[in-house]
């Protein structure tokens, strides 16, 4: 009986221990990202699938960028987009998400780190990239801000009300590297 409830707990500690430092190092890379304060973070995905992290300048003059012109940016060359988000937000690529549903690419925006570590999927706002014949069951705000190539770009949030008007801005933002 002492040797079942030994093993009991040890295995406990193991599992405990081990869920502790996968949350603590998904902190730390979304730390990571919000600390680097760059004006536009360019990720490019590697053949190890690191996620790289460099400053680069940008303008524009429309009134939606004018709006959001001190937000910072988040651009994927590999996958030729760019897209502005708050600038007291954090980001985290959800690589989970990309495998289990099929997506080309799953960021998560989120005002914190604690945020983006304990949801899975599902952030304050998600920005995806998904084949255009995926058939969308979402039931909340969900925006196709783009179509090109069989690829359907979309920003979704759980309700309008609360995070729609950052979501709405940051459709305004997106645009492709080659246009």
């Amino acid at each position: 009986m002492k040797k079942v409830i030994l093993l009991t707990i040890l295995v406990f500690s193991l599992i405990t221990t081990g869920c502790i430092n996968q949350k603590s190092e998904v902190r730390n890379r979304i730390t990571e990202n919000r600390n680097a304060s760059p004006e536009i973070i360019v990720d490019e995905q590697s053949e190890v699938n690191d996620d790289k992290q460099q400053q680069v300048a940008t303008t524009s003059t429309t009134q939606n960028i004018q709006e959001t012109e001190d937000w910072r940016v988040y651009e994927k060359k590999n996958q030729n987009v760019r897209i502005k988000y708050h600038k007291n937000w954090y980001y985290d690529r959800d690589e989970q998400a990309e495998k289990e549903l099929g997506y080309d690419l799953h960021i998560g925006f989120a005002e914190s780190p604690e945020i983006l570590a304990q949801n899975k999927f599902f952030y304050s706002i998600d920005f995806i990239i998904a084949d255009k014949d995926v058939e969308w069951k979402y039931s909340g705000y969900l925006k196709v801000i783009a179509t090109r190539d069989n690829k359907q770009y979309i920003l979704r949030t759980g309700t309008e009300d609360v995070y729609g008007d950052i979501l709405d801005k940051m459709a305004g933002s997106f645009e492709f590297l080659d246009e």
